[in-house]
């Protein structure tokens, strides 16, 4: 299992607010808009503010704001307009919760985490949409923001016809789905992301309890997003099931 290291102290000085609305096309963002050379330095979007410490104690233990687990690929694939990854949108998510003030680790499957060279295609700008991921996901790795699901063929030979692979409609395994709930239950955190199909494999098909009430956990311990540009916006569950703003404000063993 990986081993998060909290961030630094939220007790220093906010830095006055940056401006994350660059202009940018359709066209331009299917061009590869995501790696020009003004963008080199994407980790000074997040280092721009302070980072607030995680804390990896469960909910009823202790209170403040709500701590966020956001989930990588899905926020790269609505960054890249949900058509492939786009590395950016990661950084640009980074940078609006520490601006607003909330705790956050970054989840990734293990394939983003070594193996992403391997699929080119997935990412906005091909290769040189990895080589900007490479850099993005070790400055992470640096500030202590990264947390690696662990890799769903571990324990299975290379030629097992079992194994997982990622596709272009499914990034995440099994696997992943349940070590996420398995997160944001243990640290009573709230999940960012819009790819409930994860959750959803768990159920389908079965009648095992357990994974519906899983489903049924982080349907109400997550809160949606979406891009306005390059602004990252948290949004409600259109069905009304995650968490609101005012909720995820302060958090209690109420909760």
């Amino acid at each position: 299992d990986s081993k998060p290291v909290a961030g630094g102290s939220a007790e220093q000085k906010r830095t006055p607010s940056v401006s994350f609305s660059v202009e940018d096309s359709t066209r331009d963002r299917d061009r590869g808009a995501g790696v020009r050379d003004e963008d080199a330095q994407p980790a000074l979007l997040w280092r721009a503010w302070p980072t607030p410490e995680f804390p990896l104690s469960p909910a009823r233990e202790s209170k403040g704001p709500t701590p966020l687990l956001l989930d990588g690929t899905s926020i790269a694939f609505e960054h890249g307009r949900q058509r492939r990854l786009s590395p950016l949108g990661v950084a640009f998510a980074l940078a609006r919760v520490f601006e607003l003030g909330f705790p956050a680790k970054v989840l990734l499957p293990s394939w983003m985490a070594g193996e992403e060279h391997f699929y080119p295609t997935f990412f906005v700008g091909s290769a040189k949409g990895v080589a900007l991921w490479q850099q993005i996901r070790q400055t992470l790795q640096e500030d202590g923001l990264l947390i690696v699901l662990p890799d769903p063929n571990a324990h299975l030979p290379k030629e097992s016809h079992a194994r997982w692979y990622p596709t272009r409609n499914c990034f995440k395994s099994c696997s992943d789905a349940l070590k996420i709930a398995g997160l944001c239950k243990q640290w009573g955190a709230a999940l960012c992301s819009n790819d409930f199909e994860q959750f959803l494999r768990l159920v389908v098909g079965q009648k095992n309890k357990k994974m519906a009430e899983i489903y049924d956990f982080v349907s109400r311990s997550s809160v949606l997003l979406a891009f306005h540009k390059n602004q990252l916006h948290l949004i409600l569950d259109s069905q009304g099931r995650g968490s609101s703003l005012e909720t995820l404000i302060l958090r209690t063993g109420e909760r």
